[in-house]
This record gives structure tokens, C-alpha cells and sequence, in this order.
């Protein structure tokens, strides 16, 4: 899938590459090329361009995502349910007393924002991030099969994570636990007029066991990367 300068009104160029491996996997290339100085100068002026993806999800078994970090200054690397604890600071957008939005990267400053884009997936959770860059979340197929949606990325510094929850249930009742958002984003800092920015990641979608086989699953194909990334 490829966007020219001209369908852009960032003024950049990108390309996602999909490829299909099997065994439930679809595995992405992406790149990103300023082309022109509109896109540095007028849409970058905090010293970023920030991508986003966004996964609107049914049928989960709810809202979280799960992933390795720190919560609240404690252990570094400690098993996280971002969503599972209720909402003290931080977004509002989506309504609901349960924690909400955007984590970052445990090694990288917050990004800088202007006031009134709280709501707009730019905010970070003031106490939640991120150490290793993959996240899973849980779903029941009609046949009982409980399956694990993943998303494995290769640069930690790269990226931020996000649940979003406003999907109202059937019966009208606010933030249906088992329709979330689980987005990413892909963040390039200081962004520069001809240089091409890109990531790699790959979604998982299998019959779940434990959160400890997710993380191998990882490893493994971080393991299998090598070459140029397109």
C-alpha cells in the first residue's frame, strides 16, 4: 500500500509492506518519507511526527493489554494490565473511572504537547510504561477457543502503545469491555526533508496458552529478522 507526497496533507510520502508467513501471522513493513518542508516545518514544530494505527476489537475477553513494564515506579520489567486499574489522571476522552490511553517506551521522554490535544492519543499515562515493545490482549472464538492478538515490534523507541475503550454496549450501557481499541503508534523525532523513517512489526493471531509463551513467541521472531527492512 503505497501513499504519494500528494495524498498526503503532511506532505509525505509512505509505503506498508504486508507479507503472509503463516501461522496466523501477518508481518508489516512500513517506511515514511518527508518530501516536502511542509511536513518538518508546519506539521512538526514539537520536534515530532507521530503515525497511528488503531485495531477497534469484539468479542475480547477485555478491554487490557498486556505487556512487559513498570507501573507506578515499581519493577522494570513486571507484567502490566494496562486497563485493568481504575483511571486516576491523565485522558478523559471515552468516559469511564478505568485507566485509558497512551503508554510510552520506559527509555523515552514523553512527547511534548499543546494544550487542548489532550484527547488526541498524544497525552502519555503519567504512571504506566512500556519496556519491551510487543503487547497481547485476549478473545474467545463462538467455539470457546481462547485466542491472543499480538503485536511485536522491532525498536522499542519507536513506538507507543494505546488502549481506547468508548464503544457503547447493545443495550446503550458506555465502554463495552469487550469491544477496546488497541492501537500503536510509530513516532519520528526530528524528522528530516528526504530521509526515510520506517519499523517493523508483525500481528499474531493464535490459540492462546500462557503470557510467557507470547513473550517467546517474540524473541523468536525478533530472532528471525535480518537484511534491510524492505
Amino acid at each position: 500500500m503505497t501513499h504519494t507526497e500528494a495524498d498526503s496533507s503532511w506532505g509525505m510520502a509512505s509505503r506498508m509492506v504486508y507479507t503472509f508467513p503463516g501461522g496466523g501471522c501477518v508481518d508489516l513493513a512500513f517506511e515514511a518519507t518527508p518530501v516536502s518542508i511542509y511536513s518538518t516545518r508546519s506539521v512538526a514544530p514539537l520536534g515530532y511526527v507521530a503515525c497511528m494505527w488503531a485495531s477497534y476489537m469484539g468479542r475480547t475477553d477485555g478491554r487490557e493489554i498486556h505487556f512487559r513494564g513498570q507501573r507506578d515506579g515499581g519493577p522494570r520489567d513486571e507484567w502490566i494490565a494496562f486497563g485493568s486499574e481504575p483511571r486516576t489522571t491523565g485522558p478523559s476522552s471515552g468516559g469511564g473511572d478505568f485507566e485509558r490511553g497512551t503508554v510510552g517506551w520506559i527509555g523515552a521522554e514523553p512527547l511534548p504537547y499543546e494544550e487542548g490535544s489532550e484527547s488526541l492519543n498524544v497525552e502519555e499515562s503519567p504512571s504506566v510504561r512500556f519496556s519491551r515493545p510487543f503487547f497481547f490482549g485476549l478473545a474467545t472464538e463462538p467455539d470457546g477457543t481462547q485466542m491472543c492478538y499480538a503485536m511485536f515490534f522491532e525498536r522499542p523507541e519507536l513506538h507507543r502503545l494505546a488502549m481506547w475503550n468508548f464503544i457503547p454496549e447493545a443495550d446503550g450501557t458506555p465502554n463495552d469491555p469487550r469491544s477496546p481499541a488497541w492501537d500503536w503508534h510509530f513516532v519520528m523525532r526530528h524528522p528530516e526533508v528526504g530521509k526515510t523513517y520506517g519499523y517493523r512489526a508483525r500481528v499474531q493471531y493464535k490459540r492462546f496458552s500462557t503470557r510467557e509463551q507470547v513473550e517467546r513467541d517474540y524473541d523468536a521472531w525478533l530472532a528471525g529478522l535480518g537484511g534491510s527492512m524492505l
